[in-house]
């Protein structure tokens, strides 16, 4: 029964962020993220009556739960809108936490919508670059990423990031079973990711996808190197903007990290309006600046919805209490991939390490605006809650090799 109130759960928020990339008439926050809500509400209700979590599933699904609600909170204090799809992924994140932790089925799923996400966007832009199917390369009469002329695939996803990390990670999946058994089903899975990750040109994505596999490669041989790496992670997520604040004046960052500094500064100004409370889950929206009598900065043209930052859209939104739950979320991460034992901790501490790169342009534990960008974040959470890691072809993947916890 526990079993399956996980699957269950975990599956509608995948199919919900799939319906947000596929339906254009679902992909702002409403009631399918109620729907969603409301059954993990009542999943987590049905296992924690069935269960008594152990102390270190109690704290990690403790610390999503914080993290993910924190939006709603400083929503709720600000008098806007209660973001639901934050407080959707804040209670299916407690119920993969608590479920089963053996169950192979949630990283199953996960491997599964990265898939799917995957082919159909591959399949979205061949043919396109025949004429015929539109919308799924990317480009704006502002901005056209290009290399070698052929534009940028944004599939199903929406934009080059958002399907960049979802394959990306997909992906760093795939190496890890690789690396355990060689079958043409993994060999296809890892194609698959591939291309799509490449057509993305996602630079994040694509070096955070590389570097992650990598390092699952080197700590499966060298696992002394696990501690060397989720340091990295951590460091990923802060360097970026720290590197602006101190040298950027004197080196050219914004060719390196097209046009994020200037995000960044948007962030730190949006820190400084509200720095204890944070300004809301609107922050940096239209309407935001709109409020504070700004809506253009320095002559730029492009106004950057979020902060590219995750520790920095965090802080703006939910100000010093958002900056406590991040820092809970990230110590149960890190704890998790460092406590692991063999090829578990070796896939945890490359999640980590992916995550820790992409939170340091991007945000890539999702916007409250944007429903679609919680695949990534679910699909972590599904990877780090499983205590084995798959052993032969995946989809789902039928054992485990069983891992300490958390």
């Amino acid at each position: 029964m526990s079993a399956t109130v996980q699957v269950v759960v975990m599956a509608a928020m995948v199919l919900r962020c799939l319906v947000a990339m596929l339906v254009p008439h679902v992909r702002q926050p409403g009631w399918p993220d109620v729907v969603v809500a409301l059954a993990a509400a009542v999943g987590l209700v049905v296992l924690l009556t069935q269960q008594r979590p152990t102390r270190s599933r109690a704290v990690a699904a403790g610390a999503a739960v914080l993290f993910w609600t924190a939006p709603a909170l400083s929503a709720a204090y600000l008098g806007q809108a209660i973001p639901v799809a934050s407080l959707a992924m804040a209670l299916v994140a407690a119920v993969v936490i608590v479920g089963p932790s053996a169950s192979p089925w949630p990283t199953g799923i996960a491997v599964a919508a990265g898939v799917f996400v995957a082919v159909a966007s591959l399949v979205a832009g061949l043919l396109a670059v025949v004429g015929l199917t539109p919308g799924a390369l990317y480009g704006t009469a502002d901005y056209q990423r290009e290399t070698l002329g052929l534009s940028a695939l944004a599939g199903i996803a929406g934009h080059p990031n958002t399907l960049a990390q979802g394959g990306g990670f997909t992906f760093v999946l795939g190496v890890a079973w690789a690396l355990v058994a060689r079958t043409s089903w993994v060999v296809a899975l890892l194609a698959v990711t591939l291309l799509p990750l490449l057509w993305s040109q996602s630079r994040t994505s694509i070096a955070a996808s590389l570097l992650a596999a990598g390092a699952l490669w080197l700590m499966t041989r060298y696992p002394r190197a696990r501690p060397w790496v989720v340091a990295v992670a951590l460091a990923s997520a802060v360097l970026p903007p720290a590197l602006d604040l101190v040298f950027g004046a004197r080196i050219p960052l914004d060719q390196l990290f097209t046009g994020r500094p200037f995000a960044w500064r948007l962030g730190e100004l949006a820190i400084g309006y509200a720095p204890w409370t944070g300004n809301g889950p609107d922050v940096m929206s239209d309407a935001f600046w709109a409020r504070l009598g700004r809506t253009r900065f320095d002559g730029d043209g492009w106004l950057p919805l979020h902060a590219h930052n995750e520790v920095l859209e965090t802080v703006a939104q939910s100000g010093l209490w958002g900056a406590v739950t991040l820092l809970a979320l990230v110590a149960v991460g890190a704890t998790v991939a460092l406590r692991r034992t063999g090829r578990a901790g070796a896939l945890a501490a490359a999640v980590v390490l992916f995550l820790g790169i992409q939170s340091g342009v991007e945000v890539p534990l999702g916007l409250p605006y944007f429903p679609a960008g919680y695949l990534l974040p679910v699909m972590a959470v599904a990877v780090l809650a499983f205590r084995g890691i798959p052993e032969g072809a995946p989809g789902p993947p039928g054992g485990a090799r069983e891992s300490s916890e958390p």
